[in-house]
Order: structure tokens, then sequence, then C-alpha cells
């Protein structure tokens, strides 16, 4: 009798969403992956996340000539089907490995992928220092939270005890999530991590574009914060999330979300058992009706 081969299921990877996910709550990397589950239509979050896509869209003004990934028609019309993830990441890395001469090479919606770990950053910017020949790849992630540039960021984002204030935490996570993939993609790039956020102590000025667009940052009400030092922090420290006796290593964590979710479904649903706890309150998950 002929054995059959067996298929291997595709690698399911781990995005920054379901990371985010994962750290709220382990247990919603089951019902994220999960069909049978449903989510709570939130009016006030949906909301904030056109207030955050428009803003998004303003702040990807700010940079003339980027190039959005995913948007290329040829490749749909020769294809005759749209791009997938691997199409995405080629794409990506054909951008960014090129040996143009280019000074600045911008990205919108990047697509990178190490191992089980997939990311899209909002902007990527790539630029080369002349002096140490050195080609640094800028990570720039767009939040609608309000900023105010006459402010440090150590005064703002940390505590008198040199913790991440809590406001802060999940933004920064967002961001060293993001820097780890690409510290791994690509190693022989200096790889810089940003926050883009609406600044409260700049006034708009007269400087706009026919589409209403600020023609630079400088003219804009955006500030763009380095948060490298940040997101050193959180790569090197631990994290607590509902489930855990301790806290564990922030890259440990990472690797073990994504291992868990390229199993087994059953293997998931019971190493996953559901923490009951306060965060249970503002789930957003339930089962779909029948």
């Amino acid at each position: 009798m002929a054995h059959l081969k067996r298929v291997e299921a595709p690698l399911r990877y781990l995005t920054k969403s379901l990371a985010k996910k994962a750290i709220s709550c382990p247990r919603k990397l089951v019902y994220a992956t999960n069909p049978t589950y449903g989510r709570k239509f939130d009016p006030m979050k949906q909301h904030l996340s056109k207030e955050g896509e428009r803003f998004g869209n303003y702040c990807k003004g700010l940079f003339p000539g980027g190039i959005e990934i995913g948007r290329d028609i040829s490749f749909e019309r020769r294809n005759n089907a749209p791009m997938l993830e691997v199409d995405l990441i080629d794409e990506t890395k054909r951008l960014l490995m090129g040996e143009e001469e280019e000074e600045q090479i911008v990205l919108f919606e990047g697509a990178v992928q190490h191992g089980g770990l997939f990311v899209r950053p909002d902007v990527l910017v790539k630029t080369k220092n002349k002096q140490s020949n050195q080609t640094e790849l800028q990570i720039i992630e767009i939040k609608s939270k309000s900023w105010d540039s006459r402010h440090t960021v150590e005064s703002k984002m940390l505590t008198l005890k040199k913790s991440i204030r809590s406001t802060f935490l999940p933004y920064l996570q967002d961001v060293a999530f993001q820097t780890l993939v690409l510290r791994s993609a690509f190693p022989d790039f200096h790889i810089s991590s940003w926050l883009m956020m609406p600044d409260r102590a700049k006034k708009l000025k007269d400087t706009l574009a026919k589409d209403g667009t600020a023609q630079s940052i400088d003219d804009s009400v955006a500030a763009v914060v380095n948060v490298d030092d940040l997101v050193e922090k959180v790569l090197n420290g631990k994290i607590s999330y509902p489930g855990t006796k301790k806290p564990q290593h922030f890259t440990k964590a990472i690797s073990h979300f994504s291992d868990i979710i390229n199993k087994e479904t059953s293997v998931v649903e019971s190493s996953l058992s559901p923490p009951i706890g306060s965060q249970c309150m503002s789930c957003e998950y339930k089962l779909k009706d029948a």
C-alpha cells in the first residue's frame, strides 16, 4: 500500500496585532485564529480606528515619493491575482536591498518576515550615512496619541522609578516587536525606532500642498520621536500577562506565542487555558450565534 505524503500546513505568522492580543491575554490567540469566535462591535473603537487611519494617511503625505507596498497593479495584471504575503515580502526586500544610488527610500506598509514573525511597519525609511557608510533603516510607527515636544521622552514616557508608563507601553511594545523582526531580517542594517504622533506644541503652518497635506514634517502638526532607548528597555525586559506565574522575557514570550499558534488546534486550545480575570470584562471576543 502506497504511503500518503503528508502535506505540511502553511506557516501561520505571529503579527504585531496577534502579539499585542497575546500580551493582553494569551487566550486571545485561540479566539483570533479560530473563525468560531466573533468580535463584539465597539463603536468607540471603530471611531478611534478611523481617526487613526486619517492621521496615518496625513503622515504618509509628509513623505513625498514614498512607495505603498502591495499596490503594484502591473503584478495583478500579469498574474491575474492580488499579491500574496510572499509577494509583498519579496517586493519589500527587492526595494530595500537594491543597489540604487537614491539617498532615501521610503516604503509604506512594507512587509518583513523572519521565521514565524511578520510585520508591516507604517513607514520604513532607508538612508545611508556617507561618513560611516552604514545603512540605516528607520521604523516609524504612526500613533494618533497626542504628544508634546516641549517635554523630553524620558519625562513623558518614564515614571519616577524609570519604568515605562502604562499609557505608552503598548506603543513601545509595538515598535519593539517590529524592531526585533527587522534586526533579524536585515542584520547588516542599523535599525532605529521612532513614533510619529500629533504634537500639541506645534501649530500648522500655512505651507500646505494643494491636497491639504503639509509639504514637510517641520510644517506639519506631527512629531517624529526617537525611542531607541525605550525599545531596548522593552526588548531586554520582562512582561507579565494573564496566566503567567512570574514575568517572562519579552523576546522569549514572543517566540513562545509564535510556536503555539502553529500547533494543532487542540494543542493550542489546551496550551492556552483561559485565565479568568478582570481582562475578561473588556474582551472583544464571543462565540458566534449558531
